[in-house]
């Protein structure tokens, strides 16, 4: 069974076993903490009204202000003295929006849409989008998403079995303990939604609800060093290796190369 564990915004608490952090995330959402509870309190043909939380954990002083984005644009900065609501202007209600508040900090550092967003508008999706794989080893990988809402909890599913539901404002788990050059299939579905006409278990609304990808791990390849030389203990058996040495590297260097069949 895979092994999964929160990240970005809480880290693994196995250190040695999870990817890296990336260094993006280092000034973005591990430091900066989100708005939380992004509500859309009113909307008119042509703006929004919408309210949020301050982030709960946040130190005195550490958010200056909270820019809202319409669809990837800011369009208006409230300090974060002031009460934590928004009038937007030019929100045509016939048309898809995605809504998104970060908090700013006096640095200038932001939190990430994904962790305080919403899309709103006719029709407008439930499941996550953007569902993509990355940081991929021979036994862990990445799995990351942006919430149609960020206030719905969301199950991570590995090859049809459920293994982990992370809580509102969670969008990216790292998932451990997979077998190398293995192909998996990774479902990321919303859930407790609030919506009464909503059946998350009807069998019609499983599509919207969720968004699937599938993605392979890599090979494990051990090398073993000797005194005089780097060896190729071990290696998948549909792996052609090619070794030898080349002629101006040190007689104690081992050159390898193989290729897949």
């Amino acid at each position: 069974m895979p092994r999964c564990h929160e990240s970005a915004i809480r880290p693994s608490g196995a250190a040695h076993e999870a990817p890296p952090v990336p260094v993006a995330d280092l000034f973005f959402s591990v430091l900066v903490p989100p708005p939380v509870q992004l509500t859309l309190e009113r909307q008119l043909n042509k703006s929004i009204l919408i309210g949020w939380n301050p982030p709960p954990d946040a130190p005195p002083g550490s958010i200056e202000s909270y820019h809202v984005y319409v669809n990837g644009l800011l369009k208006t900065t409230v300090r974060a003295s002031e009460r934590t609501r928004a009038l937007v202007e030019g929100v045509d209600s016939t048309k898809l929006h995605r809504i998104s508040v970060r908090s700013v900090t006096p640095n200038r550092r932001t939190s990430r849409d994904a962790a305080c967003t919403m899309v709103i508008g006719k029709d407008a999706p439930l499941g996550p989008t953007s569902v993509k794989a990355t940081s991929i080893t021979s036994t862990s990988a990445v799995i990351s998403w942006l919430p149609s809402n960020s206030n719905f909890q969301h199950t991570v599913c590995v090859n049809n079995v459920e293994v982990r539901t992370v809580k509102p404002g969670v969008y990216r788990h790292t998932i451990t303990g997979l077998s190398p050059n293995t192909t998996y299939r990774v479902t990321i579905r919303a859930k407790n939604l609030r919506a009464p006409q909503f059946d998350e278990k009807a069998t019609r609304n499983q599509d919207r609800l969720s968004t699937t990808i599938e993605f392979r791990t890599l090979p494990k390849v051990l090398f073993s060093r000797s005194a005089q030389s780097f060896s190729l203990a071990r290696a998948p058996p549909f792996y052609r290796r090619r070794m030898g040495q080349l002629p101006h590297l040190p007689i104690n260097i081992l050159f390898i190369l193989w290729t897949c069949i």
